[in-house]
């Protein structure tokens, strides 16, 4: 379960915050929409520890945010800044999230291979040491445990 309260986050260049007085829980699977600019993907990073929160805290299975960072086996995610900051393979990456999806890793194996990422590629490169490019389909192909890769941005 994820808990926001009084949540705030700002960024420097900004006058007002980004996000202002949040208050949500999320158990099982939810959804998030709002337009573009409302503040979804901050709201991910600062759930994933990757942007400062000005007030209030993020609670995790009852522990904080700030007490979590860099701990396994508590968050999933697909923003490649989490990603690359595993030391393990591309391939082994893409095993990973099959096994914590119940995903198929040969369906993403084979639309990367059609993509130009050789095995040979994904099995000796970092997810940080792939291009731009590269990096997006990975995070594109990754296994899901459906069969259809949309991306929901």
């Amino acid at each position: 379960m994820i808990i926001t309260e009084n949540l705030e986050v700002s960024y420097k260049y900004r006058q007002e915050p980004v996000l202002k007085r949040v208050n949500a829980t999320f158990d099982g699977k939810s959804l998030v929409l709002g337009p573009n600019g409302s503040g979804k993907t901050t709201l991910f990073r600062a759930i994933c520890g990757l942007t400062n929160i000005t007030n209030g805290r993020i609670l995790i299975d009852n522990l904080d945010v700030k007490e979590i960072y860099a701990k396994t086996r508590i968050l999933a995610v697909n923003f490649p800044e989490v990603l690359s900051l595993l030391s393990v393979k591309v391939y082994d990456l893409i095993k990973l999230y099959a096994d914590l999806t119940n995903g198929d890793p040969l369906i993403a194996y084979k639309i990367l291979s059609e993509l130009g990422l050789t095995d040979k590629i994904l099995r000796s490169k970092k997810l940080r040491e792939l291009s731009a490019g590269q990096i997006k389909a990975v995070c594109t192909a990754r296994p899901r445990t459906e069969t259809c890769f949309d991306k929901i941005s």
